[in-house]
């Protein structure tokens, strides 16, 4: 998914953001997954004359139907990550040479970009920003109940609308106690898969 913040530019600045995000995802999609991570967005932030690339990763066995906070993304692989793709950005003659880039973790009321992350998080209370006004609103927020065929159904105080996915500017999932208490629990058995594999790994060796 390809999302910008334009700071009050033109639409064909747009145009042009549009072209260089999705040039720079199809480069570093495929270098981040050799790394053992998934890159859940990328994102192109105007700071004054700074241009900020942020790359946001998830570990690959997150999606393991684990629901988590960081996506068992520590701040050792986000150095990692930021390490392998900035030689590769320093070459690059069609980025900004004042360029910074950060590499960063989804949260736990993660951004769901592809079809993929709606589905996983089915359930889930999240909130939608609209690229055009819907039934009169800019945003709205609801329980995710299905998705099929890039149209969303969401449950609206029990009133169940189906939104467009190609309208939706943005979508996250809403931070409430049930979203924290499953991510903890998701979370303790992310560490446990790991040190099992690591004991298998020993094993085996």
């Amino acid at each position: 998914m390809v999302v910008w913040d334009l700071g009050g530019r033109k639409p064909t600045f747009f145009m042009k953001m549009d072209l260089l995000i999705n040039k720079l995802s199809k480069l570093l999609m495929p270098i981040v997954e050799q790394k053992g991570f998934r890159a859940v967005r990328v994102k192109i932030f105007i700071d004054g004359k700074v241009t900020i690339l942020q790359v946001m990763i998830e570990h690959k066995d997150a999606y393991l139907n684990l629901i988590q906070g960081d996506g068992g993304v520590n701040a050792k692989d986000c150095a990692t990550i930021s390490r392998v793709l900035s030689p590769v950005l320093d070459t690059l003659d069609y980025l900004p040479s004042n360029y910074n880039l950060e590499v960063s973790s989804p949260g736990i009321d993660r951004p769901l970009v592809t079809e993929k992350d709606f589905k996983r998080f089915i359930g889930f209370q999240i909130k939608l920003k609209f690229s055009k006004k819907f039934l009169g609103k800019k945003s709205l927020s609801g329980k995710l109940i299905v998705i099929q065929d890039n149209v969303l159904c969401l449950d609206v105080s029990g009133e169940i609308i189906e939104i467009d996915r190609l309208n939706i500017r943005e979508a996250k999932l809403v931070l409430n106690s049930e979203l924290i208490e499953i991510s903890k629990k998701a979370n303790e058995e992310f560490i446990k898969l790991k040190k099992e594999r690591f004991c298998d790994e020993r094993t085996d060796g």
